[in-house]
């Protein structure tokens, strides 16, 4: 399945295999893109550059990265005037509209804890340059604050995340502590299978109940 138009083209082949991830062909589209003028438009897309110039789009890596989950979302690469990479993950049937309100409000909570005397005119780094309460630097400051990550909406079921590199997903979290104890990773899902054999296709609510009575 490949959401992106232009990148089909007949006897070619558009996927990639190499173990857990994969790779499609996105030469044909960036450059379409690119074409159309995408760099030219200024996307009002944040690149998190941290300057208040508006970095726009140049040009997109020819190739998109899928993700092995259960959406597969795809990590995109832009090419922008700064002269930077700035890498997104591609993410469709979900709707990231709530996702970038919740940015929206970080950002507010951020404003609040810079005027206020007792996180914004304070060091709260640990010696190491990180933050001591675990919430992040949005700057170089010391000053207590969110960080924060762009959220694209580009539909009601498609949009752009900003990619936050060095970062582990909770499911490797878990596979990793549970492959050093020699658990199974999904026992949960077994034990509900137990009390319920039709459990995947339950609603979302006796979903919940299974999970409670028996986790």
């Amino acid at each position: 399945e490949l959401a992106v138009p232009g990148t089909y083209q007949p006897a070619t082949s558009v996927a990639r295999n190499s173990g857990a991830s994969s790779s499609l062909n996105f030469s044909s589209a960036a450059a379409g893109l690119a074409a159309n003028g995408a760099h030219a438009t200024g996307l009002s897309m944040e690149l998190s550059t941290g300057q208040s110039d508006v970095t726009t789009i140049v040009n997109f890596a020819p190739t998109l990265t899928v993700i092995a989950s259960k959406q597969r979302p795809r990590r995109l690469v832009m090419f922008g005037s700064d002269g930077r990479e700035h890498a997104f993950l591609l993410k469709g049937h979900e709707d990231l509209r709530q996702d970038e309100r919740v940015m929206q409000f970080f950002g507010l909570v951020n404003e609040l804890l810079a005027q206020n005397a007792n996180t914004g005119g304070r060091d709260w780094t640990d010696g190491a340059g990180s933050a001591g309460l675990g919430m992040g630097l949005s700057d170089g400051s010391g000053a207590l604050s969110i960080k924060r990550f762009s959220v694209v909406p580009l539909s009601p079921n498609v949009g752009l995340i900003g990619w936050v590199p060095n970062c582990d997903t909770m499911h490797s979290l878990v596979r990793d502590f549970r492959e050093q104890r020699k658990i199974l990773l999904n026992v949960e899902h077994r034990l509900m299978l137990q009390m319920a054999p039709d459990y995947d296709n339950l609603p979302l609510l006796q979903k919940v109940e299974v999970f409670v009575i028996r986790c």
